[in-house]
């Protein structure tokens, strides 16, 4: 055996670990940086700080709906509902659909995160985004982009900022009245009204869950073609 060997090699497993606590020390620092500071560093949607606009309607002289015209964006769009008029069975659908943690992360969602990667590298292809209910939003808001890395880690700072300037209850009814459920049909409201000729607060648990489901394929759940 070599006696020289010893020494080096004793030598250099302090390095080693050394260079492991740099490099931890070096992801925490970018952690704290993503998440403390840079959200600061994007401005959120226009669109998404203004009422959305709602459709002309014209009505009979009893007050009968005869025709509403679309929007600039070629939707229906009704007024905008407050949370506290969006019924509950709504709220938990949607959320049991879309966001089950809504109510406990930040904006970003980092196990839906880790399981959309994993899901992803198994299949070989992309399954699922991991967005949280807050990046849909802001992704809804803002104007059409091609979907790229950078767009998504965008979008996830806006989701932080928006996180921390608006509560839980805004960023949802925000998302239920600019969400479209197909058909032309945007907002819950006015998807209630579409679909089931009935005011939001009348629907059933059936009917939540089905216009919770709408906003993940409208066209291949369309009611009016199947």
């Amino acid at each position: 055996m070599d006696l020289n060997e010893t020494p080096s090699t004793e030598i250099a497993k302090p390095w080693r670990w050394h260079r492991v606590i740099r490099g931890l020390v070096g992801l925490l620092l970018c952690a704290i940086l993503f998440f403390a500071i840079a959200p600061y560093a994007v401005v959120l949607p226009p669109a998404l700080l203004s009422p959305t606009p709602a459709s002309r309607q014209f009505t009979a002289r009893d007050g009968q709906p005869l025709r509403q015209l679309l929007t600039s964006d070629g939707q229906r769009m009704g007024p905008e509902v407050k949370y506290e008029q969006i019924p509950e069975v709504l709220v938990h659908a949607t959320l049991a659909a879309e966001d089950k943690r809504f109510f406990s992360h930040p904006g970003i969602d980092g196990i839906a995160i880790l399981r959309s990667a994993v899901s992803n590298a198994k299949a070989g292809r992309v399954l699922s985004g991991a967005s949280t209910l807050t990046q849909q939003l802001i992704k809804i808001s803002g104007p059409k982009s091609k979907r790229t890395l950078s767009s998504k880690i965008t979008e996830a700072l806006k989701a932080l900022r928006l996180e921390r300037e608006w509560t839980k209850p805004q960023i949802l009814a925000a998302y239920l009245n600019r969400v479209s459920y197909g058909n032309l049909f945007t907002g819950c409201s006015f998807a209630s009204a579409g679909y089931f000729s009935k005011p939001l607060g009348d629907l059933t648990a059936a009917e939540a869950a089905f216009l919770a489901a709408l906003p993940q394929a409208p066209g291949r759940m369309n009611p009016f073609r199947d």
